[in-house]
C-alpha cells in the first residue's frame, strides 16, 4: 500500500503498460482522476503518440475513452492529430473530480522520443493529460521536434509496466514491486508528485547504483561502462545534487536514474536520457532539470526561454564549485551568443522576441535558447553583481521556495528577481 503525499497533487495517473517487443508496439490502459480547475463543459486530452502518422491513419488505435463511466467518443483532431475533446452535458464544478478511462495501443517510431533502436525503447509523452487552460490557443502546444511543447500540472503516478523478462527498466518512478511470470516480468513503480512519467526498456542494460547522501543514484547504459566511466558519472551526480539542493532546494525523491541510451539529451521527472557521447556539460544540463521543468514548471511551448535558458546558464554553477571561476567563465564564453563564429546567427534572428511558441524559431532554436538565453542571464547578473553568486544563489533559493511544484510565468520570474537583487528595472531590463 501507498500513502500518497497530497500537497502538491493536482492529478492522479494510473497505467499499465504492455511492451510487445514482437510487434513493437504499446498498449495503455489506466485512468485519470482529474481535478478540474473551474466550471467547464468540455475538456481537451492529449495524447503525443498519434503525432506521426500513415497515410493519414491515426497510430493511436483507442478501444475506449470513459468519462465517469460514460462511454464518449473518441477522434483526433487539431493539426497533429493529437487532440481529443470532450464534452459534457453537466457543468463540471471548480475542485470536481474528474474520472477518465482509457484504452488504446500504437506503433513506436522509428526515431524521436517514442522511438524503437535495436532491443531498446524510449517512451516519453505517451500517455494521455488534460490540456492546461491558457491564453493561448490549443494547437499552440502541438508536439514539438525541435524542442519541448509538454504542458502538465503535478500528479501522482502509478504505473505497471510488463516486458519480456530479460529487459530491465529505467523510469520515472521508484520500483516498489516485480512479478515474474513465464518468460514476462511486470514491474510496479511509484511517482508521487511529479512533471511527468516516462521510461526506457532495453536487453542491452548495463546497471550499475551507488547511495549517495540518501539518494539511490542508478546508471543504466546499454553500453558496458569502464570502472573509471562510473567513478566519474557518481562522481558528477554525486556533486551535481549537493551543489543545486544548495543553490536552488531540495530534491524531492530519494532516487534518481541516469540513463545512457539512444536519446541524446533529454529530462524527466527522477530521469533523465543521454547518449553515451554527450560531453558532462550536456549531464549536468539535464540534471538541473530536476528543479527547472520538473519541480518549478513553466509553459514550454509558449516560454521555451525560461526553463531552458535558466538551466544552460546555471550549469555554469556547477564548474564553479567543483573547478573555479575560470573554468566556469570558460563555459560561459562557450555558451555566448555573441562569441565568434555566431555573427550570421546574431543578425538573422535580431530582433526577434525570446517569448516566441517553440516552432517559431525553426533552425534557430538552438542558438536563441540555448546560446542567446544564457547570455542574457550573464550579462545581467555580471554587469549588476559582478562575479558574486551570492545574489544568484538568494535569487534561486527564493524562486524555489516561491514556485516549487508550481508553475510559473517569465513575468512572474522577472519580478522575483526583481525583489530578490533589488535592481529595480530587472523586468524592464529583460
Amino acid at each position: 500500500e501507498i500513502k500518497s503525499n497530497q500537497l502538491f497533487t493536482e492529478n492522479s495517473y494510473y497505467l499499465d503498460l504492455l511492451l510487445d517487443d514482437e510487434e513493437k508496439s504499446l498498449s495503455v490502459v489506466g485512468a485519470i482522476i482529474y481535478i478540474n480547475d473551474e466550471p467547464t463543459n468540455e475538456l481537451d486530452l492529449k495524447i503525443y503518440p498519434n503525432t506521426i502518422t500513415t497515410n493519414d491513419n491515426d497510430i493511436v488505435d483507442i478501444n475506449y475513452i470513459k468519462v465517469n463511466g460514460e462511454v464518449k467518443l473518441a477522434s483526433f483532431s487539431g493539426n497533429d492529430r493529437t487532440t481529443i475533446h470532450l464534452e459534457f452535458d453537466n457543468e463540471i464544478q471548480e475542485n470536481e473530480e474528474v474520472f477518465i478511462e482509457f484504452s488504446y495501443s500504437f506503433d513506436y517510431w522509428n526515431e524521436g522520443r517514442i522511438a524503437y533502436y535495436n532491443n531498446y525503447y524510449i517512451t516519453m509523452f505517451f500517455y494521455p493529460f488534460v490540456a492546461m487552460r491558457t491564453d493561448y490557443p490549443l494547437e499552440t502546444y502541438d508536439y514539438s521536434f525541435i524542442g519541448e511543447s509538454y504542458y502538465n500540472g503535478i500528479g501522482d503516478y502509478f504505473v505497471s509496466i510488463d516486458v519480456p523478462i530479460d529487459f530491465e527498466i529505467a523510469s520515472s518512478g521508484k520500483e516498489i514491486e516485480t512479478i515474474e511470470e513465464s518468460n514476462r516480468v511486470v514491474k510496479n513503480y511509484y511517482l508521487n508528485n511529479g512533471r511527468d512519467f516516462s521510461f526506457s526498456a532495453s536487453s542491452l542494460y548495463n546497471i550499475y547504483e551507488k547511495e549517495i547522501d540518501g539518494i539511490t543514484q542508478t546508471i543504466y547504459s546499454i553500453e558496458a561502462l569502464t570502472d573509471y566511466e562510473v567513478q566519474e558519472n557518481f562522481y558528477t551526480l554525486e556533486n551535481s545534487f549537493r551543489i543545486y539542493q544548495d543553490y536552488v532546494g531540495e530534491y524531492p525523491y530519494d532516487y534518481f536514474n541516469l540513463e545512457f541510451g539512444n536519446i541524446y539529451g533529454m529530462e524527466s521527472s527522477g530521469i533523465v536520457y543521454c547518449s553515451s557521447d554527450i560531453s558532462i556539460y550536456t549531464v549536468v544540463h539535464e540534471i538541473i532539470h530536476q528543479w527547472f521543468y520538473s519541480i518549478i514548471h513553466n509553459d514550454q511551448a509558449n516560454e521555451p526561454f525560461l526553463d531552458e535558458a535558466l538551466t544552460t546558464y546555471t550549469t555554469f554553477i556547477y564548474f564553479y564549485e567543483v573547478e573555479g571561476l575560470e573554468f566556469a567563465n570558460g563555459y560561459l564564453d562557450y555558451r555566448s551568443s555573441l562569441k565568434t563564429g555566431f555573427e550570421d546567427y546574431l543578425e538573422t534572428y535580431r530582433g526577434l522576441s525570446l517569448l516566441e511558441n517553440v516552432e517559431a524559431y525553426e533552425q534557430g532554436y538552438a542558438y536563441i535558447i540555448y546560446y542567446h538565453g544564457p547570455t542574457l542571464y550573464r550579462y545581467y547578473f555580471n554587469e549588476l553583481f559582478g562575479s558574486d553568486v551570492t545574489v544568484l544563489k538568494q535569487f534561486l533559493n527564493a524562486y524555489y521556495d516561491t514556485y516549487s511544484f508550481k508553475e510559473v510565468t517569465t513575468q512572474e520570474m522577472l519580478e522575483l528577481l526583481e525583489k530578490i537583487t533589488g535592481y529595480e528595472n530587472t523586468v524592464e531590463w529583460f
